[in-house]
């Protein structure tokens, strides 16, 4: 199996960045929706917000198809456009001022005014990187800047934050956090940058002429098994919709979409202990391929009703064994040597036998002997 890259798709990094995205802006869409609506507030208080909500939502799904394209620089340079024009408003306007004598009011330092208004503006920073990532992987462009958009709504999120543990005791007042980023979204914006930024590595089962079946699947099980304990699911949703693409090497049965599963899984309750009993089926049928006895299928359904994160460990395990085989880093069991050494043997035996030179019983006994090698 010969990996390649397909720099018309993201990286897998993407699917992380748009499920993180989708989950954090949803909940800052319906936040807005409770705190704003019932309180007869006018609609240009926050209906701007709203549909920045709805532009990260449009990116995140467009994250999710993993395509490199220029459809993903729409609902971000929008984003950017609404950015530059509220910092250049506050800042040309009276906003700012009349939010510094509001925070002096409060007993803020001059120090802790700057770091505010610092936050507000490196809050701007992350789509407009953004912005460059995307054009220089649409048109296919080497580059090192794919992490600058992560890495500054990570230190947006570490202002903010700073700001936040001013306010506490003297001003609790959540409209005075201009676009505050929090760490879920900070992070959609870093994975989303990586995902962009690298073209997807895939493998070809043919050789240079083959079809593509998905992404590569080997993950080292230190890695994945950290992954599954440390990241709160997100690492799971990113497992299972790149286990789905790379079990399409089983083509006993018709292929299966990555995205699509991966949707049902999240949002169709129990559907994640069927996904996991049919992913099985794959690697049962895979591991006979190369020799290996293999009934996962049962245990991992048990497994995935009561003790939920050990069928991701024992399909990742097989997984990496498949993959390991087809890229010949290990001999499967039926062209193992030693095995291809006890058929020649008896054969030999065997030819020693017609011609007279040992008994049956010997060649019975060596044939016992090569048998249970």
């Amino acid at each position: 199996m010969e990996q390649i890259q397909n720099p018309k798709r993201c990286a897998g990094q993407a699917i992380a960045g748009g499920i993180l995205l989708l989950i954090s802006e949803i909940f800052v869409l319906i936040g807005n929706l409770i705190y704003f609506i019932p309180t007869g507030a006018p609609a240009n208080t926050y209906l701007p917000s709203i549909i920045v909500c709805l532009l990260y939502i449009f990116f995140a799904i467009t994250l999710l198809t993993r395509k490199r394209n220029f459809l993903q620089l729409i609902p971000v340079a929008l984003i950017v456009i609404y950015e530059l024009y509220t910092k250049l408003t506050y800042f040309t306007g009276e906003g700012a001022k009349n939010i510094d004598e509001v925070l002096r009011d409060y007993g803020f330092s001059g120090i802790e005014i700057e770091l505010y208004n610092l936050a507000y503006i490196v809050s701007a920073l992350p789509m407009i990187f953004m912005v460059v990532v995307i054009i220089l992987a649409a048109t296919n462009r080497k580059h090192t800047l794919c992490a600058l958009p992560g890495i500054f709504a990570l230190i947006g999120f570490a202002l903010n934050t700073l700001v936040l543990i001013s306010f506490i005791g003297r001003i609790l007042d959540p409209n005075l956090l201009f676009s505050q980023l929090n760490l879920l979204s900070a992070l959609g914006i870093l994975f989303a940058g990586i995902g962009i930024g690298k073209p997807a590595v895939e493998y070809n089962l043919n050789g240079a002429g083959g079809s593509l079946k998905g992404v590569y699947g080997h993950v080292s099980m230190g890695a994945h098994i950290a992954g599954l304990f440390l990241t709160f699911g997100i690492y799971l949703l990113v497992w299972i919709y790149r286990t789905t693409a790379a079990l399409n090497r089983d083509e006993s049965e018709p292929p299966r979409s990555p995205g699509a599963k991966l949707a049902l899984c999240m949002f169709i309750p129990f559907y994640y202990i069927y996904w996991t009993y049919k992913s099985a089926q794959r690697i049962d049928r895979l591991s006979e391929k190369y020799g290996e006895t293999s009934n996962m299928a049962t245990i991992c359904l048990i497994l995935a009703i009561f003790i939920g994160f050990v069928p991701p460990i024992l399909i990742q395990d097989k997984l990496n064994n498949i993959i390991e085989y087809e890229n010949g880093k290990k001999s499967p069991i039926h062209n193992r040597p030693g095995n291809i050494d006890a058929a020649d043997e008896l054969k030999k035996y065997k030819e020693l036998l017609d011609a007279g030179a040992i008994t049956q019983e010997e060649y019975e006994a060596k044939k016992a002997q090569l048998l249970n090698m």
